[in-house]
C-alpha cells in the first residue's frame, strides 16, 4: 500500500485539485474550527483568473500521458483523466463532497463520496460501485486517527481490511503513521509547517526508506497546492486522509514550493529537483520536475489564466 510516487499522479484519476484560499486561513487548525471554505486573495498572484492545469507525465523522455484539470470561478469544476475519461466535482460548504467519473465513451465508472463531522474533519470516503475500491472510515479520538481501510472485489464483496492509527502535533499535523502490521512512518515539518523529512520504517524495526525534501522560503500559490481547493484550509489533514496516508501527498501538503526531493535512505525514485516559473503579474505559470541524477523530465505542469 505504501508507494512514493516521484511525480503528482492524479487523485482524479483519484482527483488533485486546487484552490484560493486566503492566505491568512491556510493553516490547518485540526480540530478547530468548522470553518473548511476558502477565501479568495486580491492580489492577482494567486491563481486569480485560472482556467486550466494542464500535467504532462514523462518516462525516458517519452510522454506516458497528459491530465488536464478545469477551473471555473476559483473552483475547480472538472478533469480531462490519463485514460482519456472525464471526472466532475460538487461542493458543499466550500469543500468536495462528490466527485464522479466517466470512462472514455461517458458511461459511469465510479462515484466518490466524502462524509466530514460538525468541524469539517474527513469520516468517511468511498465509492459506488465499490468493487475493487476501498471504503475508507476515520475516527477521531484526541490527538489521534483511526483509519479503517476495507477493500472489496469486482463483486463488491469484501476482501480485506487494514488499520492505522496516525498522529497529530500541537498543530493538527500528521506526524506519525502505524499500520496493524507494525510498519511507521514519521513526518517531521519546519517552522513554516513544510513536511522536511519522511522516514519509513518496515515491521521488522529496520529501515524501509528517508525522503528530505527542500522548499522555497515564500509561500505557494493555491494553483500550485491541489489540495486547496478540494478541502479548503484542512487540506493537510483531510488531503492526506483522502490520498491514503502520509507518503502520497507529502509535498501536496506544504505551505511553500517544493524545490528538491530526495531519497537519502532506500530506492524510492524520489530524487528530482522542482523549478517553477512565473508570469509578469507574480501568477505562477508552469512548474518543470526533473531527475537530479540524470536532469530528465519527469512531469512538466502549465498554469493557464483568461
Amino acid at each position: 500500500m505504501f508507494k512514493v510516487k516521484y511525480v503528482l499522479i492524479p487523485v482524479i484519476l483519484f482527483f488533485v485539485s486546487c484552490s484560493s484560499t486566503d492566505s491568512g486561513s491556510n493553516t490547518d487548525d485540526g480540530a478547530g474550527t468548522n470553518d473548511t471554505s476558502g477565501g479568495t486573495d486580491d492580489d492577482g498572484g494567486n491563481g486569480i483568473g485560472l482556467t486550466s492545469i494542464v500535467s504532462t507525465i514523462y518516462d525516458n523522455g517519452v510522454e506516458e500521458g497528459t491530465f488536464t484539470l478545469f477551473v471555473e470561478n476559483d473552483q475547480l469544476i472538472s478533469s480531462i483523466n490519463f485514460d482519456g475519461g472525464t471526472s466532475s466535482v460538487e461542493y458543499e460548504n466550500g469543500v468536495v463532497s462528490k466527485i464522479r467519473t466517466l470512462d472514455m465513451s461517458g458511461e459511469l465508472d465510479y462515484d466518490q463520496f466524502f462524509d466530514y463531522d460538525s468541524q469539517g474533519r474527513l469520516i468517511r470516503y468511498y465509492s459506488d460501485p465499490i468493487d475493487l475500491r476501498s471504503d475508507n472510515v476515520y475516527e477521531y479520538s484526541g490527538d489521534q486517527v483511526f483509519l479503517t481501510v476495507t477493500w472489496f472485489d469486482n463483486s463488491g464483496n469484501e476482501t480485506d481490511e487494514q488499520n492505522y492509527v496516525l498522529d497529530t502535533n500541537a498543530s493538527g499535523l500528521f506526524v506519525r503513521q502505524e499500520s496493524d502490521e507494525g510498519s511507521v512512518e514519521e513526518i517531521e515539518y519546519d517552522a513554516d509547517g513544510n513536511p522536511i523529512r519522511l522516514t519509513s520504517t518496515r515491521p521488522d524495526g529496520s529501515n524501509d526508506y528517508e525522503i528530505e525534501l527542500t522548499f522555497s522560503e515564500e509561500e505557494a500559490q493555491d494553483a500550485n497546492q491541489y489540495f486547496r481547493f478540494l478541502f479548503g484550509n484542512k487540506y493537510q489533514t483531510n488531503g492526506v486522509l483522502y490520498n491514503t496516508l502520509l507518503n502520497n501527498s507529502i509535498d501536496r501538503i506544504s505551505k511553500n514550493y517544493l524545490l528538491q526531493s530526495q531519497c537519502v535512505i532506500g530506492n524510492c525514485q524520489l530524487n528530482i529537483e522542482v523549478v517553477q516559473e512565473f508570469d509578469n503579474q507574480g501568477r505562477i505559470i508552469s512548474e518543470t520536475r526533473t531527475r537530479i541524477s540524470s536532469g530528465e523530465v519527469v512531469e512538466f505542469t502549465e498554469y493557464l489564466y483568461e
